[in-house]
């Protein structure tokens, strides 16, 4: 982890950085490049699915250590990345354009956790995240078994739609900044009007209102951009 303009460098191995193979699997269809397939794209799809995939499915760890906005020690979603980052659509995107089922397997694995789950996620985040990853899912497999939870986490999204007309730089946008503590112990999740949230939310939204296929957006999504190995 970096953060240039402070001069600050940690030497840490974290799960989200491998949501870039999504971005190498469409430099790749993009390009023809092979090096953004084999030295990216695979890679990083591999990584994932060596050290990040749980016993039951979920994108995750069985031993969590702290809690933080993407994983809690405790409760019926311990240890489960539960705001993955996007490295669901990732694997989806390898599996694009490789057509190696592992990827497709693992993600429609994690999805398939989704449609179990019991406790609802207690991060803001999660919702809009885990709807874009069903929503691809839904849309490759045809099985409507993902929709009621779609359903309901787009509805929850919804719910966190910021209304003030007198405020028009922030009205429209979404509410729920999960590293609210951490920028102020006395506030809140939904003390914050956050970019973060929003872009998640127009992305899952998007996807969810497309008629066509034409207007399925290629962020966070394995549709949307040209393929060869997509059926």
């Amino acid at each position: 982890i970096a953060w240039p303009l402070e001069g600050r460098y940690k030497a840490q191995d974290c799960f989200f950085f491998y949501a870039g193979a999504l971005i190498f699997a469409q430099m790749y269809a993009l390009t023809g490049e092979r090096k953004y397939l084999t030295r990216g794209a695979i890679p990083f799809a591999d990584k994932i699915i060596a050290d990040h995939i749980r016993a039951d499915g979920a994108f995750g760890t069985s031993a969590p250590t702290e809690d933080s906005h993407h994983v809690n020690r405790k409760g019926g979603l311990a240890g489960v990345f539960v705001n993955d980052d996007g490295i669901g659509v990732a694997l989806l995107a390898v599996y694009a354009v490789t057509g190696d089922s592992r990827y497709l397997d693992a993600a429609v694995g994690s999805a398939d956790f989704w449609t179990r789950a019991t406790e609802a996620p207690a991060a803001l985040a999660v919702y809009p995240c885990v709807a874009l990853l069903l929503a691809d899912v839904y849309r490759l497999t045809g099985d409507r078994k993902y929709l009621p939870r779609i359903t309901e986490y787009v509805r929850k999204t919804l719910s966190l739609q910021y209304r003030s007309p007198r405020e028009p730089f922030l009205h429209g946008a979404y509410i729920g900044e999960d590293m609210a503590k951490a920028y102020d112990p006395k506030s809140c999740p939904t003390d914050y009007v956050d970019l973060r949230i929003t872009s998640y939310a127009l992305m899952a939204l998007a996807k969810v209102a497309a008629e066509k296929p034409a207007q399925w957006g290629c962020a966070y999504s394995c549709f949307g951009w040209p393929t060869s190995a997509r059926k």
